[in-house]
């Protein structure tokens, strides 16, 4: 059984609540994620366990969570069941642009809060609220009452029980920048990193940048120069093995860069190091 409202791209304002079995999808890829210009609220009603991810971050959640996912904001969700019960409201910046001389109410501020968490009173509190926007909107989709419903919505939604913390606690950029330390060896470009942790190009550079003040190339090659200068001062390997073993896979493209960074070539710093010691 489903129960769902159709709307279209002239509409402001969308409600729907569902009941039907879904396939379910065990794991995360970028080509499930996805992006739109307006405000979404979902909360997915089930026994098993419900990962939300919103631009990289990872929630781990139940049936009292609510996801608030801001316009441009990656987004995607993971369940491991086929029941489903579903919320799902979304609003175009433009319904609610005048909320906060309306009834005070910042839209943009409770969206910086990703995922919250209610008790269950406060639970079934929202979801007939959310039936009464639903019913409402099947009999008028530009009812006055809507907005004023979504107010009383956003009131309670404004005042969880809990926030839930993303899972690992650490900033997307930080996150990149852990995986580039442990991996500087492979293969690595930004498109593997999309795909790794399920954003787009401009979230993987930005977040980069906002962690480090480096570009991408940046930081990879200050991370695999680093681990370079180790194996020159401490290893017998030859040049070339170094430049493999870093993750170049040009001796002469690896000279350049270490060239640029030090002053002087690879072998040249070796053979510096050897005369400082005798």
């Amino acid at each position: 059984m489903q129960c769902e409202i159709g709307t279209n791209q002239d509409e402001k304002f969308f409600i729907s609540m569902m009941k039907r079995h879904i396939k379910s999808q065990e794991r995360p890829t970028l080509k499930n994620y996805h992006t739109h210009e307006h405000y979404e609220i979902i909360n997915i009603n089930s026994s098993s366990k419900i990962t939300f991810f919103i631009d990289g971050r990872e929630y781990v959640c139940n049936s009292n969570t609510f996801m608030l996912s801001p316009p441009g904001a990656a987004h995607n969700i993971v369940r491991s069941f086929a029941g489903v019960k579903r919320i799902l409201i979304s609003f175009r910046k433009e319904y609610v642009a005048d909320f906060k001389d309306f009834c005070g109410i910042d839209v943009d501020k409770l969206f910086q809060t990703s995922v919250v968490m209610f008790s269950d009173s406060n639970l079934i509190k929202l979801t007939e609220l959310a039936d009464y926007m639903k019913k409402e909107f099947g009999h008028d989709s530009k009812s006055p009452r809507l907005r004023l419903m979504l107010a009383l919505f956003f009131d309670i939604l404004g005042h969880p029980d809990s926030v839930v913390e993303q899972k690992g606690g650490a900033s997307l950029g930080q996150s990149i920048l852990e995986y580039i330390q442990t991996h500087y060896f492979e293969e690595i470009t930004i498109e593997k990193l999309c795909d790794k942790f399920l954003v787009n190009r401009n979230k993987v550079c930005k977040s980069i940048k906002t962690e480090t003040g480096m570009t991408f190339s940046e930081i990879l090659n200050v991370v695999r120069l680093n681990h370079a200068r180790e194996l020159l001062e401490n290893g017998r390997m030859s040049v070339g093995q170094i430049a493999e073993k870093v993750g170049y896979s040009s001796l002469r493209y690896f000279s350049d860069v270490f060239k640029k960074d030090m002053g002087i070539s690879p072998s040249d710093y070796r053979k510096t190091l050897k005369n400082s010691k005798i």
